[in-house]
């Protein structure tokens, strides 16, 4: 989760505060970490079927498949927060600008 706290601020030269960065970094560590946790269960299985299916290849592909899912999912977390907070520092200023709000 540390991992996921600190590439944003870095990236964005500590303009985020910490604080509105840790949905990201929760998401991220429990997501990867699922994943991780989760492979034991499924890979195998998978590792299996695709080496009878197609032998050697089958078992390349099904391991290259599982890394860029992993790299996939990775940085969607680490790009989540600092596009969240964009997206609710524009929603705030059209909304302010429109007068949206209570009457």
């Amino acid at each position: 989760m540390i991992f996921w706290l600190w590439t944003p601020r870095f990236l964005l030269h500590k303009q985020v505060p910490t604080r509105r960065l840790l949905p990201g970094a929760v998401v991220g560590a429990l997501v990867l970490g699922g994943t991780i946790g989760t492979a034991p269960l499924w890979m195998g299985p998978t590792l299996n079927q695709n080496a009878k299916a197609f032998g050697p290849f089958g078992v390349v592909l099904a391991l290259l498949g599982m890394v860029l899912t992993v790299i996939t999912t990775s940085m969607i977390c680490a790009v989540f927060a600092p596009v969240w907070e964009e997206f609710r520092r524009k929603e705030s200023v059209e909304g302010a600008a429109v007068g949206v709000g209570p009457a």
